[in-house]
């Protein structure tokens, strides 16, 4: 555990860092500039409402994207940022979900692009656009990390935050939570997709309105202290101490770190996961993309920075020894009292609830893409429902270390790829903003000269 743990801080998590950040600032100079540039044309992709039959609502699609993103890293992962980085993990975090919308935008994109209908039913995701882009090899290798994401991330790290929740707010055993919460879940799971759509849509609206309005009214309790906190939020931002070997401090390498990554934790850009909900809109592809950038916008600039005001108007700087789902309940407690821990528990138990059905659907998929047969599907529902109950009763501590490796992993495999085809993303964008490209050919012109063809935009996202 130690030896992995070094690793993750040495070597894995500020590669993580390096390559979301480096690869989310050249798609934004490249292409990405033009959601914040020309406002009209990017709220015009919110108007459109596209036919059911050619896929589900860019609102469902975003709703489900939102559901395996809106989990307890929204509470337990910014608390735990705060916690390790200091207050500057907060700027950290927000300035790196301003640069990772762009990587989030891109792999939308190419989702969308690469999707395709298989008996009549529409699939799509990352595994789909590196088997178009790079072979089957490497397309069943990251289907395989999806795998791998949707056992840990989606469903044991958030049922064991529900269960430490419950706990901490109730003293229920975690045995009796985990019962509770299987049964809860196996009555979801057993469901068509269809239900699992219209339920996640439903569930994570309802806890993101619960706990916004929550939040809202716990820093305007404290109001006249929030310039207080900017100030500390901006100070241990850039604070830089001598390290030990020169270079970066100490105090604001930590922030930068846990920043970014609780970050990039909570929102996934870059790591893959969302276009397998994406993909299922009846939008084209530079549209939904637009509706990736807002799934960002919601989890981490508006939700993960509500959860680190409360903390810290509630604490300052003087939050030694507490952390986790620890730290977020004291917080909250000291403006609303035991009410708090109700309230606070409710929307963990919604957003864990969203998040593990989500996260089912992704792992359904991700075994899709690798192998159609009955029996790996029955094996894999079987294993997603016994592990609901495990993360309920296990300590977890190791496994935040092999999930952090795994979205390492995922997230530099998959902005290479982003990156590989970031030509392609440019011109559907170009193209989507009526914007011409500086070489001054029209989209789909031969390299040759020839004229340029009409290209159509199908509901497939076919076109690219």
């Amino acid at each position: 555990m130690q030896i992995l743990e070094k690793l993750n801080s040495v070597l894995f998590s500020p590669l993580l860092v390096m390559t979301v950040l480096l690869t989310g600032g050249i798609l934004f100079v490249r292409f990405g500039y033009l959601v914040f540039t020309r406002p009209g044309r990017t709220l015009s992709a919110f108007k459109k409402r596209g036919k059911e039959k050619n896929g589900i609502s860019p609102f469902k699609s975003v709703a489900l994207a939102l559901a395996s993103t809106m989990g307890v890293g929204n509470i337990v992962g910014v608390s735990t940022a705060i916690a390790a980085g200091g207050p500057g993990a907060v700027f950290w975090m927000v300035a790196s979900a301003l640069v990772a919308m762009s990587v989030k935008y891109a792999e939308v994109c190419l989702g969308v692009s690469a999707r395709k209908r298989v008996f009549g039913v529409l699939h799509g995701g990352a595994p789909y656009y590196f088997e178009k882009y790079a072979g089957r090899a490497l397309a069943v290798g990251f289907a395989c990390l999806l795998l791998v994401n949707s056992l840990t991330v989606g469903n044991i790290v958030q049922t064991n935050a529900l269960s430490e929740s419950v706990a901490a707010s109730f003293g229920t055993d975690p045995r009796i939570c985990g019962a509770l919460f299987f049964v809860l879940c196996a009555f979801s799971l057993m469901r068509k997709n269809k239900k699992i759509e219209n339920m996640t849509s439903i569930a994570v609206t309802l806890a993101t309105l619960l706990f916004c309005v929550f939040s809202v009214a716990a820093v305007a309790r404290s109001f006249d202290k929030l310039g207080q906190v900017f100030i500390l939020i901006f100070k241990n931002a850039f604070s830089f101490r001598a390290a030990a070997a020169g270079g970066m401090g100490y105090t604001a390498s930590k922030a930068i770190r846990f920043g970014v990554t609780r970050g990039i934790m909570s929102n996934e850009a870059g790591s893959g996961t969302s276009p397998t909900a994406h993909s299922l809109s009846s939008n084209g592809p530079a549209e939904q993309g637009i509706f990736g950038v807002l799934e960002v916008f919601v989890d981490t600039v508006v939700t993960c920075s509500l959860t680190a005001l409360v903390i810290l108007l509630a604490y300052g700087d003087s939050y030694s020894g507490m952390t986790g789902m620890e730290l977020a309940l004291g917080a909250f407690g000291k403006f609303f009292g035991r009410r708090a821990e109700v309230v606070l528990t409710l929307s963990v138990a919604i957003f864990a609830y969203a998040t593990v059905i989500s996260q089912f659907y992704y792992g359904r998929e991700a075994l899709f893409f690798i192998t159609r047969k009955r029996s790996a599907r029955a094996a894999f529902d079987a294993v997603f429902m016994f592990l609901i109950y495990l993360g309920s009763v296990m300590p977890v501590g190791i496994l935040w270390q092999v999930t952090d490796l795994n979205v390492c992993v995922m997230t530099s495999v998959n902005c290479a790829m982003i990156l590989c085809r970031s030509g392609e993303i440019k011109e559907v964008t170009y193209a989507f903003y009526n914007k011409v490209s500086k070489n001054k050919r029209n989209f789909g012109e031969e390299k040759t000269g020839a004229p340029a063809r009409k290209r159509r935009y199908y509901s497939d996202g076919s076109g690219i």
